[in-house]
């Protein structure tokens, strides 16, 4: 007889649930005209464009911190190298980028939506029920720009693949999604994975700290000898005073991190994709509940500030300020990009899943990676580093890809 496919189209085409392209044996309705098929490939590359810029972002957020911190370089036979100290308070870029998802998201809502989308912005009922997203998220941006200060961009991208097994955790108490043994296993083999590339050796956190000293030292010294007139005396030797090591306190902060995004996260998609009360339509629009959620995150934020100056011993009047310097554009960049991430991602989770989010921040892994490296030469490349790098992002993909044969 004739093959099962005779005499039908086999298309690629992108499905709605998923950014992967689908090899599928029925065909979607076919665009009529000129102008429908302009319209389909424009819609194809617009959901193909959202992953992308989710990588981008994730790959973007850490690379900004730590481009932010340089506050002066040092020479070396190797060129200069930067001098990474504390010129803001990381707990107030969080701060700033909530307010600037707030601005944004208001006036999105002003100008897509006319006054009923902002008098939705501010309803009671729904902005207590998304209270609790938007506190976690908050608090989970907190506890990342301090765990950034103190670990490497690729490193805090391996720790926070965690969340991948954080998230079967909470899907399987929040929203009763079961695993299978496979996708288990797959998840404890990516933590195992994370695991050991924390414990490869990486000493340039220890000559960051060195160089650190040395230049607080000559700053003091020459403020010292400015206020009392006293000549300057050369130093006769490099400083090796060298503070507690900050790893362990930069992964527990990661791991935290982890914990209340993934919670956060699979609460928020819950609350994204859900009708609004009282109407039989989709869920409201992302301008709307993005606004709604920064109700919650504005106020989190900020009780995250005073807290974290308060455990600093660090004046909370000094906004704009930090231990080494003050706001530039730099810092300003910092908290744009959070809040660009925050719109991003929390559009692939409404648009797609969080499945799709995950990969993102996989191949993420890649990009922050290449660029330590390649481009700002935050990192040497470690052939070790490389293959464990390599080993989370294709578990990240097999679990993706047992996911999507459960469907």
């Amino acid at each position: 007889g004739p093959p099962p496919l005779a005499g039908r189209r086999v298309r690629l085409y992108f499905d709605s649930r998923s950014w992967l392209l689908q090899r599928t044996d029925s065909t979607p309705p076919t665009p009529v005209g000129a102008l429908g098929r302009a319209r389909h490939w424009a819609l194809a590359c617009a959901q193909a464009a959202i992953p992308v810029l989710t990588i981008l972002a994730y790959a973007g957020c850490p690379l900004a911190v730590t481009f932010a911190k340089a506050v002066d370089f040092e020479a070396s036979p190797q060129g200069p190298l930067p001098i990474r100290g504390r010129p803001f308070k990381e707990a107030s870029v969080v701060v700033g980028s909530w307010v600037l998802v707030a601005i944004t998201g208001v006036l999105l809502s002003a100008l897509l939506g006319g006054r009923s989308a902002l008098r939705r912005c501010f309803d009671p009922w729904t902005s207590a029920v998304l209270a609790p997203a938007g506190a976690g998220w908050a608090l989970a941006d907190i506890c990342e720009v301090l765990a950034v200060s103190h670990l490497d961009p690729a490193t805090y991208g391996v720790i926070s693949q965690a969340r991948l097994l954080g998230s079967a955790f909470a899907c399987r108490l929040i929203r009763g999604m079961r695993q299978t043994p496979v996708q288990w296993g797959i998840l404890c083999a990516l933590s195992l994975i994370c695991a050991a590339y924390c414990v490869v050796p990486d000493d340039d956190g220890l000559r960051n700290h060195d160089r650190l000293l040395r230049w607080r030292w000559i700053r003091a010294e020459v403020k010292l000898n400015w206020y009392y007139r006293l000549p300057r005396v050369p130093r006769r030797g490099p400083a090796h005073a060298t503070g507690p090591d900050g790893f362990a306190l930069g992964v527990a902060l990661a791991l935290a991190k982890v914990a209340m995004s993934v919670l956060s996260g699979v609460y928020g998609e819950c609350c994204f994709k859900r009708q609004s009360r009282g109407e039989a339509s989709a869920a409201p629009e992302l301008y709307v509940q993005m606004t709604q959620a920064a109700v919650s995150s504005v106020p989190a934020a900020l009780a995250g500030y005073l807290f974290v100056c308060c455990l600093q011993g660090e004046d909370a009047r000094e906004f704009f300020s930090g231990p080494d310097g003050f706001w530039d554009s730099r810092t300003v960049l910092v908290a744009v990009m959070y809040c660009f991430r925050e719109w991003i991602c929390n559009l692939c989770v409404k648009e797609f899943d969080s499945l799709v989010k995950n990969i993102c921040n996989a191949v993420a892994l890649v990009v922050t990676y290449a660029i330590a490296v390649g481009v700002t030469g935050d990192a040497t490349f470690s052939f070790l580093k490389g293959l464990l790098l390599l080993a989370a992002v294709v578990e990240v993909v097999n679990y993706a890809a047992t996911r999507r044969q459960d469907r």
